[in-house]
């Protein structure tokens, strides 16, 4: 089912049609720019129109008897990935209209020139909306089109996705597995045809039944792209996969797949089992319409599974887990966001084991084994980088790998995450292929039941990117948990017995502070923030930094017991003698007047008693970007920590699970 139209498409479209205007998208402009971003002047010479379907075709219509892949036709644009992976969908309806919602056309009374479409983006469906003008040339439309006279619905979906990515120039040149996952939200495998597993007609066969979307390509030098071969087939070029069938016939069975070139022409497959050759003399014409055949010049043809695995080079599949199909109810999906952080959590591949244990750490149980009489439980394993299409920053270079979790771990543990010396001393169970710089890496496993350790990453430490992670398997019963590490700290009701020692104290300084303290104070005999920052600045005058109102806030905060929103003079030199720890502890650990490394400052923070979890680090180093932080932002930190944990877990408080701890801190840390 399509999902909802938004509010926001729904005032557009019920504002048009009662003004009797067409809707004129602002965001996706009818320019050159929308075409081509990066190079406009390459259509400088061109006589480009931007065109309404109304103003092309006598009857436009969303649909023209129905969908099938054979509705696309490309254009001028080299996005074959992208319209094989549209003819795809178009084989599987009920995946269809969750992308091309139907509740919009061109009729009387509905149509208002604007159109919606719903992608898959990292988690979540986006709709986007568009408006129907589309770049024509010559009369015609540039891009994808469809052979039936003004059906509408793969033009306009072009337009969406291209406005998705910014400009119709994005969508030259890519993988079929993106638009796929796009497409499904599903997780979309490539499988080297050339190290195919043996298993690889069984597995396809049950894609096929599960009713995964799939495609294929051969693999192209830059200047082979779309190369014609003598046996119809094209290099460089994308097609779909549109089924799989095991045939009977006079001479056996045979094993046959059938396969969609998205030119939809005559340029086809003209080996055996192609349109009209000779192996079909020996099916039945009851066999032969059980598996649809047909002689078209469309671009669909059928071929032998040894030459489909000889001829081309890579098949994707689209595990489609999460739709309502029967076929795929067992699937079990979960999926975990995160960053890899410079200084923090971007601690590169194992090739840099100082700080590869830094990276985000997940655990993962498989409990129960496949149905199909295997004692091993199937794993797809599915990394994907936030932003990869080129028009933001360059992809990076990700990879990961799986350890198996042995019976003596924990004394490799360390404040709940494993250490260094696990990965010094444990080599990896599986890991991926390769690392590469693509916007998702998918791999299947095939594990015996057990605990593993599964450690995303980047190929070199500190480079900062966002990722998500999605991990597959067809039973319900295997986990997935994050292994953050713990969050503690020595917070309100433990203060006083850190910094109340008055033995050592200078009776000259007390009294020194005493007479400073009571000239602000006033007759409560109490200070607020902002006098609190007055005294740091007097006190701390000559030594080169300075306090602002916010970590003044988070001192009070920490050392007022009674919660009256200042503190007293006892209060105050508790304050003050943790502030000279803070300043040594600073001074052990900073690289001058800053402390930029956030492995460093995790061991700071730990000397001060405020542990935290790698997350909770990331976003202290994000929070306080390239610049690292003073002694005073230092102190701020510390004084959240203890204030925050303290709070939720002093004395008489229930027990706080870390996660609800993490939550409250994490919303501190950001302020």
């Amino acid at each position: 089912m399509a999902l909802s139209p938004s509010k926001r498409f729904t005032q557009v479209k019920d504002f048009h049609l009662k003004n009797g205007t067409l809707f004129e998208d602002p965001e996706f402009l009818p320019q050159i720019e929308s075409i081509d971003c990066k190079n406009p002047g390459k259509y400088a010479n061109r006589h480009i129109e931007w065109k309404r379907p109304g103003e092309l075709f006598k009857e436009p219509a969303m649909f023209k008897d129905g969908i099938t892949q054979l509705d696309i036709c490309q254009g001028m644009l080299g996005d074959c990935w992208l319209l094989a992976s549209m003819a795809s969908l178009a084989s599987r309806e009920s995946l269809f209209y969750q992308v091309v919602p139907q509740d919009q056309g061109f009729q009387k009374g509905d149509y208002c020139g604007a159109f919606r479409f719903c992608f898959w983006r990292f988690g979540e469906w986006k709709e986007v909306i568009i408006d129907d003008r589309l770049p024509t040339y010559n009369g015609k439309l540039m891009f994808v089109h469809s052979p039936e006279n003004g059906e509408m619905w793969c033009s306009l979906m072009e337009k969406a996705y291209a406005k998705l990515f910014k400009s119709y120039v994005y969508l030259k040149g890519g993988q079929i597995g993106e638009a796929l996952t796009d497409f499904t939200g599903g997780i979309a495998e490539n499988i080297d045809l050339k190290k195919a597993p043996d298993n690889l007609y069984r597995k396809l066969l049950k894609a096929n039944a599960r009713q995964f979307l799939m495609g294929c390509a051969i693999n192209a030098k830059p200047n082979e792209i779309e190369a014609k071969l003598n046996n119809g087939l094209v290099k460089g070029h994308a097609y779909s996969v549109t089924s799989i069938a095991t045939i009977k016939t006079r001479d056996g069975d045979f094993q046959l797949i059938r396969v969609r070139n998205p030119w939809g022409n005559e340029r086809e497959w003209t080996g055996a089992w192609s349109d009209k050759s000779r192996e079909w003399a020996l099916v039945s014409d009851t066999e032969k319409r059980q598996i649809g055949l047909t002689y078209d010049y469309d671009g669909e043809f059928w071929m032998s599974f040894s030459d489909f695995c000889k001829e081309f080079d890579v098949i994707t599949i689209c595990h489609n887990a999460g739709t309502d199909l029967d076929a795929n109810k067992d699937l079990t999906v979960s999926s975990r966001e995160g960053s890899w952080v410079i200084n923090a959590t971007a601690g590169g591949c194992r090739n840099y084991l100082n700080t590869y244990a830094s990276n985000p750490q997940f655990k993962v149980v498989l409990k129960d084994t496949d149905d199909d009489d295997s004692d091993l439980c199937s794993l797809t394993v599915a990394l994907m980088q936030k932003e990869s299409r080129g028009f933001s920053s360059p992809a990076l270079t990700i990879g990961w790998a799986i350890y198996t979790i042995p019976e003596d771990a924990e004394k490799y543990i360390q404040d709940g995450r494993y250490d260094r010396d696990f990965f010094a001393y444990h080599t990896s169970t599986a890991r991926s292929s390769t690392f590469i710089n693509a916007r998702e890496i998918v791999q299947t496993l095939e594990l015996p039941p057990g605990e593993y350790m599964l450690i995303p990453s980047t190929f070199e430490p500190n480079y900062k990117g966002d990722f998500f992670l999605r991990l597959m398997t067809e039973k319900p019963t295997n986990e997935t948990t994050e292994l953050r590490g713990q969050t503690s700290a020595t917070g309100k009701d433990a203060r006083s017995d850190s910094y109340s020692d008055y033995e050592n104290e200078d009776p000259a300084v007390i009294q020194k502070f005493q007479r400073t303290f009571d000239a602000l104070a006033g007759a409560d005999e109490q200070i607020s923030p902002s006098e609190l920052l007055s005294m740091l600045e007097v006190i701390c005058r000559g030594e080169g930094f300075k306090a602002n109102m916010a970590d003044a806030c988070a001192a009070v905060n920490l050392f007022d017991k009674d919660n009256t929103g200042t503190i007293d003079f006892n209060e105050f030199l508790k304050f003050y003698r943790f502030f000279s720890v803070c300043k040594r502890t600073f001074a052990s650990y900073a690289e001058g007047e800053r402390l930029k490394d956030g492995h460093r400052l995790d061991s700071a923070l730990k000397k001060m008693d405020a542990q935290i979890s790698r997350a909770l680090l990331a976003t202290v180093v994000q929070r306080y970007g390239g610049h690292g932080l003073t002694v005073c932002d230092f102190m701020t930190v510390t004084c959240k920590v203890k204030a925050v944990v303290g709070s939720i877990e002093g004395e008489g408080s229930p027990a706080c699970p870390n996660q609800v701890r993490e939550t409250f801190l994490m919303l501190a840390l950001k302020l």
